[in-house]
């Protein structure tokens, strides 16, 4: 006879009230207590396709229902927001039992949309949850899962760019989700192995950090969160830029307009998988070199690598392969075609940017020659210019070929950092 299995006993999860949140009654804001239940059955409901049966019945409906419903009858319409939020961390507890990565991440976002119900799209109230939504990047196996959590990781980006850009609604917790979405997205591009532009993203987060956060670290609420998300990047920027840590003085351009791409639409990793080797590096290698139109006897220059017949060729029959698959574009559009020379225009501006250098040959000629794909971009994605001087150059220039009078206001903060503060090791001992 087989032995009865002893029932396991739960650990009741400590809740962690978000910092941001405020005394406002979820009711005065247009909430009545039936709406939030039924957006969290809906939720209920959909985490029992994550889950076993057995865990979703303990651990959903004894913990997080049950326990919600009975609150609101206690409180008699009168909904504190921070009651709410401890139902919605607790569940986020649970998510971290979902072993099946697709489900963790199907959760995550689950739990983010609720959040989104409940608080009427109050960024900071739904900032944690995106961060965790978010970081599910780490846990993505296929270019299917990553590319809408790179999507979200922009949109946030966007959103905390504007409210860093306006002193007067800055807050602590603003500045930590920009650091901590620049670090995600920057982690992402060297996941896709586009490692210069990754790079780009560590060191904005690491002057924006220094400038902003590093002094909270003792006496804010969050600083426990803030010393450790800060110490990891000096990790990061130890092994991929140690070069950053060493210089006394830095300083960054946050070009706070952004584009947001439409979710599901969105075709940007595979694209740059495929373009890396193809069309990417050379970008950036002949950028530097100077080497617009190549010349007899020398390699291609980078008017070949731009060009939308050669990049139609690309996507059409490379593919890339990796261990969840092969990915390949079918059918190539004039869409995709567009959206390939804007990343190539991205790669040309951050190559100009690191080189540091007056003359910009192959920005010049590539607005030349392609006025109306980098004004698209301008008024899509302000952002690929990378830094305000770009910015500037490139209006400068792509007037002389067409009005720029559509093209809307790009705005930008400038941040400098005179001295910077070692949280960790000696960056000497990384250098190369």
């Amino acid at each position: 006879m087989a032995k009865r299995r002893a029932a396991v006993k739960l650990k009741k999860p400590k809740f962690l009230i978000s910092p941001d949140l405020d005394d406002k009654k979820l009711i005065d804001i247009g909430f009545e207590p039936s709406d939030v239940i039924k957006v969290l059955k809906m939720l209920n409901l959909e985490f029992r396709l994550t889950l076993s049966p057995k865990q979703a019945k303990y651990q959903i409906d004894n913990s997080f229902k049950e326990g919600i419903q009975s609150e609101l009858r206690r409180q008699q319409k009168q909904l504190d927001p921070i009651n709410i939020d401890n139902a919605i961390i607790e569940q986020g507890v649970l998510i971290n039992q979902i072993k099946n990565p697709a489900g963790q991440i199907k959760a995550c976002k689950l739990l983010l949309n609720v959040r989104e119900e409940i608080y009427s799209k109050k960024y900071l109230m739904i900032g944690w949850a995106a961060m965790d939504y978010g970081n599910c990047y780490k846990i993505a196996e296929s270019i299917e899962q990553l590319n809408p959590i790179r999507n979200h990781l922009e949109q946030q980006i966007s959103f905390s760019a504007k409210e860093f850009h306006a002193p007067e609604t800055r807050t602590v917790a603003h500045v930590l989700f920009l650091v901590k979405n620049l670090i995600a997205i920057g982690d992402i591009n060297f996941k896709i192995r586009d490692k210069t532009l990754a790079v780009e993203f560590f060191k904005k987060a690491w002057i924006i950090g220094n400038e902003y956060l590093i002094a909270k670290i003792e006496n804010h609420l969050i600083g426990g969160v803030i010393d450790i998300t800060m110490k990891e990047l000096e990790n990061v920027l130890k092994k991929t830029s140690p070069e950053t840590l060493l210089k006394k003085q830095l300083s960054c351009s946050l070009i706070t307009s952004r584009g947001i791409d439409k979710e599901g639409a969105d075709k940007t990793v595979a694209m740059k998988l495929i373009m890396h080797d193809y069309i990417i590096e050379p970008c950036i290698k002949r950028t530097e070199a100077k080497n617009w139109s190549g010349g007899f006897g020398k390699k291609w220059g980078l008017c070949t690598y731009v060009e939308p017949t050669y990049i139609k060729k690309i996507l059409s029959h490379k593919r890339y392969k990796d261990p969840t698959g092969i990915y390949g574009m079918k059918e190539v559009t004039e869409a995709d075609i567009l959206k390939a020379q804007m990343l190539c225009f991205r790669e040309i501006c951050l190559a100009e940017h690191i080189s540091q250098k007056a003359n910009l040959t192959c920005l010049t000629q590539f607005i030349a020659k392609y006025p109306n794909v980098v004004k698209t971009t301008l008024k899509l994605h302000p952002e690929y210019c990378i830094d305000s001087k770009i910015v500037l150059a490139t209006k400068g220039i792509l007037a002389l070929h067409t009005s720029v009078a559509d093209i809307p206001l790009i705005t930008s903060i400038e941040i400098s950092l005179d001295e910077q503060v070692e949280l960790g090791g000696n960056a000497e001992e990384f250098k190369e």
